[in-house]
């Protein structure tokens, strides 16, 4: 295809999808907490990756972990509830270009929630080597302390 021809056939698909016409910051910004919630909806792992969130959250609050290690355990939440996200999407994509059986549309859906696995295992990780080591029940004490 020639560079004249592929430019054609852009503007034509630009004619038929206006609306993916470079959206507005809000527009793509709303498109991006749509698919947030679209996520949180149908995917019941999605929920539960952001429970333990919410339990890690309290903990890195309750032990006052420094601010490095903090960004660390961010760093890995994130992580884990990015590559379930990407895991939705490239479900969807799948299950929609590929509505029959295929060994290969099965085989992306393994492996993208493979990474999702991976991603949780190093978080399970580098909960264990940050989390873990200020448990010790002078720390323990003090966050129950601050709870009353």
């Amino acid at each position: 295809m020639s560079l004249e021809e592929e430019d054609v056939s852009r503007q034509n698909l630009s004619k038929r999808l206006p609306h993916l016409q470079n959206p507005s910051f809000w527009a793509s910004f709303l498109h991006a907490a749509n698919g947030i919630g679209y996520a949180w909806r149908s995917q019941r792992n999605m929920r539960v990756h952001v429970l333990a969130t919410a339990l890690v959250g309290l903990a890195v609050w309750g032990l006052r972990l420094p601010p490095t290690e903090t960004a660390v355990v961010i760093l890995a939440v994130i992580l884990v509830i990015g590559t379930e996200m990407i895991n939705t999407a490239i479900e969807t994509v799948v299950n929609m270009v590929s509505p029959e059986y295929r060994e290969s549309a099965r085989i992306a859906k393994d492996v993208a929630a493979g990474a999702v696995l991976v991603a949780s295992i190093g978080a399970v990780l580098v909960g264990c080597c940050i989390i873990v080591p200020h448990l010790t029940w002078p720390e323990a004490g003090k966050w129950l302390l601050r709870i009353k």
